[in-house]
């Protein structure tokens, strides 16, 4: 069964007018030596690197050394999942304190 438009809930749409365009940016930094649980605190950094005010709607990983980010705007922070290679189970958010200090994070932020 192919999921319809009906099935489709748009919760955010930029880039439709001059005065709300989309930005594109690509972003590169370090992982933290030691990973808090519910994601490393990038929101105040990204901000000041961005130098706009802009709303950070989502962020698309590229290389990410292996592992998935997703954006939570709640808290304006990554958060880490990796697999279990002998589970069948979901992503998990890797372990608290996980040294991810030796990977980089290439990510494509999109705002408005």
């Amino acid at each position: 069964m192919a999921i319809a438009d009906t099935d489709i809930t748009l919760a955010t749409q930029g880039g439709q007018k001059q005065s709300v365009p989309l930005f594109a940016d690509r972003i590169s930094f370090l992982g933290e030596a030691s990973y808090p649980t519910g994601g490393m605190l990038i929101g105040d950094g990204l901000a000041k690197k961005l130098k706009s005010g802009r709303e950070v709607l989502a962020i698309v990983p590229n290389d990410c050394g292996g592992y998935i980010v997703v954006w939570i705007p709640a808290t304006k922070a990554i958060k880490v999942y990796e697999s279990d290679i002998d589970s069948d189970q979901p992503l998990k958010e890797v372990d608290n304190a996980t040294d991810l200090n030796s990977v980089t994070f290439n990510l494509l932020v999109l705002s408005t």
